[in-house]
Formats: C-alpha cells, structure tokens, sequence
C-alpha cells in the first residue's frame, strides 16, 4: 500500500500543481487581455491624435496656400502698376527733357535779346545825346 499511497500522493501534488498551474494561466491570460485592450485603445487614441494632427495641419496647408495665392495676385497686381507708372515715368521724362530744351532755348533767347537791347539802348542813348548835343547848339548859336 506505501506505493499505491506514493502515486496517490504524487497525484495530488500534480493535480496541486496543475490547479496552481491554472490559476496562474488565468492571471496571465486575463493580464494579456487587459494589455490587449489597453494596446487597442491606445491605438484608437493614436490614431484619433493622428487623425486630428493631419485634418490640422491640412487646414494650415489651405490656408497658407490660399495666403500664398492672394500674395502672389497681389504681386501681379503690383508688377502691372509698376509698369504703368514706370510708361508714365518715362512720357514725364521725355516731356521734362524737352521743357529743358525749351527752356535752354528760351534762356539763351533771352540773353541775345538782352544783348540786342543793350545796344539799342546804347544807340539810343547816343543818339539822344548827338540831339541833344545839336539841340544845346542850336539853342545857344553854335
């Protein structure tokens, strides 16, 4: 009987061992799936933030293309003025060039008049004076 009351007791260790064993698997296995869960919701809530991050920064692409956009028209806009007001630049600069042409010509017109009547005033002058002269003479007798 020692050998059957040795397997008997041998049994029961296993079978101690084999529910210690259990138990054990059913911790784990119940650690595993709570891990499994929060590894899914850890994802969805990555996947959320990413989600979010994206739709974020592709409203800030739009808008940084529509800013882009206005800025580039406006450059055009400015490019077109520039242009006019450099043709009216230009016709101004052609009249200028031609006023100072005119008023070259008007000054040196001016001086030459100056001049002409200086001698008129001169010969003038001179003539009063040959009258005058012949004046006092006749006045006098002479």
């Amino acid at each position: 009987m020692p050998k059957f009351h040795c397997k008997k007791q041998r049994l029961e260790e296993y079978e101690d061992e084999s529910k210690l064993l259990t138990l054990e698997l059913k911790k784990k296995s119940a650690e595993l799936e709570e891990m499994t869960k929060l590894k899914r919701d850890k994802e969805m809530q990555l996947e959320e933030l990413s989600e979010t991050l994206f739709n974020n920064l592709k409203k800030q692409v739009e808008n940084k293309t529509k800013c882009i956009e206005e800025l580039q028209q406006e450059n055009r806009v400015l490019k077109k003025k520039i242009t006019a007001e450099s043709k009216k630049t230009s016709i101004y600069e052609g009249k200028v060039g031609k006023m100072r042409l005119l008023a070259d010509e008007a000054a040196i017109t001016q001086r030459e008049t100056d001049i002409r009547c200086q001698h008129k005033i001169t010969e003038m002058v001179a003539l009063m004076e040959k009258h005058k002269v012949r004046g006092f003479t006749d006045f006098w007798g002479l």
